[in-house]
């Protein structure tokens, strides 16, 4: 790790400990190259979800996203993984997936937006 990952709230040092402790239980729970047997929204959204402290609820980060693109000054606002998080708080919230559910699904980004968004607009 790089202490330069580090950097101002919600990116803090508890933060980034949270955040790579989730991806060590990710790796126990889909082996060793979990980060390449489930979806990317899920690797990282799931461990910026767990290590961002004041976590946004689901409809204060869709609001504070949008539709605009995913900059740097949104990533460190809003934490690294912004719109995977926003997918993850979507399926956990919502959805109420389990941890479980989530690890195990193989919807794309595209697949999971799409299901987000239509359920939004009904």
């Amino acid at each position: 790790m790089h202490w330069e990952y580090v950097g101002t709230p919600p990116r803090t040092a508890a933060w980034l400990c949270a955040h790579e402790l989730t991806h060590l239980i990710e790796a126990e729970h889909a082996g060793r190259f979990a980060n390449y047997r489930m979806p990317q929204w899920v690797f990282e959204g799931l461990a910026d979800y767990a290590g961002i402290e004041n976590r946004e609820s689901f409809e204060q980060l869709r609001d504070a996203l949008g539709d605009r693109p995913v900059n740097i000054p949104m990533m460190i606002k809003y934490g690294s993984y912004p719109r995977f998080r926003l997918l993850v708080t979507y399926f956990l919230e919502k959805k109420h997936w389990s941890i479980d559910q989530l690890l195990q699904t193989r919807l794309t980004e595209d697949e999971s937006t799409t299901i987000m968004r239509t359920d939004a607009n009904h």
